[in-house]
Formats: C-alpha cells, sequence, structure tokens
C-alpha cells in the first residue's frame, strides 16, 4: 500500500472507501494492505459525517480522537516512571552501577563513530 506521507488519514481513507472498501466493512487486497474492523453503525454514520468536514475540522477531530487514546495509554505510565527512576536511583546509592560524566559519554560514542563497536 502506497501512502503518501503528505497524505491526510481521512482523504486516503476516502480514496479506499471510493475503490470499493465499504464501510462496516473489513477486507484484505493483499499482504501489504490493513485489514478493516468492522464499524458498528453508530461509528459508521459518525465517520461519514466527519468525513464530510473541512480538512481543518477534520483535523481537531483527529486530534481529539488521539488525545483521548493517549490519556487511556498513558493511566498508570506516571507510577512505572516514578517505579523506574526510584530504581535506577536505588542502583547508583547502592553502587551496581558506575556513574560516568557527559564527558566521557561523547569520547567513548565519538570512539563507537570512529572506529566501530568497542
Amino acid at each position: 500500500m502506497n501512502v503518501s506521507l503528505e497524505q491526510k488519514p481521512l482523504d486516503f481513507l476516502r480514496e479506499e472507501m471510493q475503490k470499493g472498501l465499504k464501510l462496516g466493512g473489513s477486507a484484505i487486497k493483499s499482504d501489504d494492505e490493513v485489514a478493516m474492523a468492522p464499524l458498528t453503525p453508530e461509528a459508521s454514520q459518525l465517520l461519514e459525517k466527519a468525513l464530510t468536514l473541512s480538512s481543518e475540522d477534520r483535523g481537531v477531530l483527529i486530534d481529539r480522537l488521539i488525545q483521548s487514546l493517549d490519556a487511556a495509554a498513558e493511566e498508570g505510565a506516571e507510577q512505572a516512571w516514578s517505579d523506574e527512576i526510584r530504581c535506577r536511583v536505588d542502583d547508583v546509592r547502592s553502587g551496581r552501577v558506575e556513574m560516568i560524566s557527559g564527558e566521557e559519554v561523547r569520547r567513548r560514542l565519538r570512539h563507537r563513530l570512529l572506529h566501530g563497536r568497542e
């Protein structure tokens, strides 16, 4: 499936629908194409209405929908990061890890870039 990086997702979806993919159905045309999950009738109606919006309104709608997904995905992330930070601090304090300076990191990276991995 070839999708231009400049092509907007809903424009791509509209083009695919015009090629024969129906809202509410699923299809796989080839190994390169993605199966479209079936939509509920409510979601199908909502999508049809969304496709009639201006590009700007569709963009705002997409952003808000993605934010709502991100919020669900971020549940527990704050606690996970707190746990990770606590473990790393404990590793440093206990001496299980060796601290190195930023200059040493840059020196090692420079060496790897110039001479390969060592």
